[in-house]
């Protein structure tokens, strides 16, 4: 029987650029800019649809950038601004929802206590560890489970000051039972810098205490917080033709540039030259690694499932049930049977702190996606691309009152694995 005196909320914060009742109502999609409507749901809102509380006790934030109904805003993906003359798209927007739902509960319930279970995914997350902080000033409220998918805290290049209180006291981490981290350890983070849950050194290793449980999983960004859809990918690395032997070089620059905790590289079985690597005259082919230009329109491609993200969703699910069952286990987060080690695996690290073995790159290869920094080419029917992009074009429209749009620096490989600095950045300016 229910504690009467208790009430039970639910927050799940998308990620940028994803919005779950969007993917839904995709046939009645906007003729532009309406990325988000051809997504896969991300886990954050596969939670959201799981989770058993009544309709007004949970909430949905969409993804910043995305308007249920609207077309999306690729100048509030990447500024996290409002774009000149809208609303609703901006972070602090997002923020504002959760924050709002919260108070009406809390102002028509002081004598009550409040027991609220929070996710979020990339810069969703930033939101989710922001709201956190926020209700937690409040002594009737306690965090049963804060569910983090790789969080992204690149909120405001205009105005870096203007940052999201995303770490937490110890007083606050007081009032909080559990925190789960799942981080990308194959993310490319040039644009998408990690923010661990603890400002300490930044590195592939796990961090773990009592409340605290941060792990690096495989997988690339939205392989861990989903999103991805199965297609055909057939991207290419470099921005202007190089001779066969320097493009070879690089591919073994790039193999070695990350190294898990156990000091294994963890591109090698990735970029393996027999499995997924051309070698055009004009560039270096390789599955979904974006540059300017293909060689031909029949780029050799390759297909990389979906599922890996699930494994993570029902990780997150599993946890918070141990917690109280608030989410119900359907077809919604099912997995490979090629993926139930890596899940029972992981579990059992949780729950039982068992010393962590290193995972089987070779065995995922099929499951992970080598992400993008800043897509420069992409075709049009390539959605995942999106994911990781902005569109020049579309931001110089949306740009009435900023010149942000050319202000951006890219690197000598803006799409390669150069995840070596692992400091929180924005978007560098020039």
């Amino acid at each position: 029987m229910q504690n009467e005196q208790v009430i039970s909320l639910g927050y799940f914060f998308d990620g940028t650029g994803n919005n779950g009742i969007n993917i839904e109502n995709n046939n009645a999609a906007p003729k532009n800019n309406n990325n988000s409507y051809f997504q896969n749901k991300t886990n954050v809102f596969k939670l959201f649809s799981l989770c058993t509380f009544e309709d007004n006790n949970k909430c949905y934030i969409e993804g910043v950038g995305t308007k249920t109904g609207k077309e999306d805003s690729n100048w509030a993906m990447a500024t996290c601004m409002n774009p000149a003359g809208y609303e609703g798209y901006s972070s602090d927007d997002k923020l504002a929802i959760g924050i709002n739902h919260f108070n009406s509960f809390l102002n028509n319930n002081k004598d009550k206590n409040i027991e609220v279970y929070v996710y979020g995914f990339s810069r969703g997350s930033t939101l989710a560890r922001a709201f956190v902080n926020e209700i937690l000033a409040n002594q009737n409220v306690k965090i049963k489970f804060l569910g983090l998918f790789d969080t992204v805290e690149s909120t405001n290049i205009i105005n870096p000051a203007k940052l999201y209180p995303v770490f937490f006291t110890e007083q606050t981490l007081s009032k909080i039972d559990e925190i789960i981290h799942l981080c990308a350890m194959h993310e490319c983070r040039y644009y998408f810098p990690l923010t661990r849950v603890l400002d300490i050194p930044k590195n592939l290793k796990d961090s773990f205490s009592n409340t605290i449980k941060e792990i690096f999983v495989p997988g690339a960004h939205a392989d861990v917080g989903g999103g991805y859809v199965v297609e055909n990918e057939s991207l290419f690395l470099n921005e202007f033709p190089k001779s066969l032997s320097n493009q070879k070089n690089d591919v073994e620059k790039i193999k070695t540039t990350v190294q898990d905790s156990f000091g294994n590289y963890i591109w090698t079985d990735l970029l393996d030259e027999n499995k997924n690597i051309e070698y055009p005259k004009s560039s270096i082919l390789m599955r979904n690694i974006a540059s300017q230009r293909p060689s031909s329109e029949n780029n050799y491609p390759y297909q990389v499932s979906d599922n890996l993200s699930n494994v993570y969703g029902q990780i997150m699910a599993i946890q918070t049930n141990k917690t109280a069952s608030i989410f119900t286990l359907d077809n919604t987060l099912d997995i490979d049977k090629n993926l139930e080690p890596l899940k029972e695996y992981l579990l059992n690290y949780i729950t039982n702190k068992t010393p962590k073995q290193p995972y089987n790159y070779n065995a995922l290869y099929n499951y992970i996606h080598i992400s993008t920094n800043f897509g420069i080419y992409k075709k049009a029917n390539q959605k995942n691309i999106s994911l990781n992009s902005f569109d020049f074009n579309v931001l110089k429209t949306e740009n009435n009152n900023y010149l942000a749009a050319t202000a951006i620096t890219l690197m000598p490989y803006p799409n390669g694995a150069n995840n070596t600095k692992w400091e929180r950045k924005i978007i560098t300016k020039r």
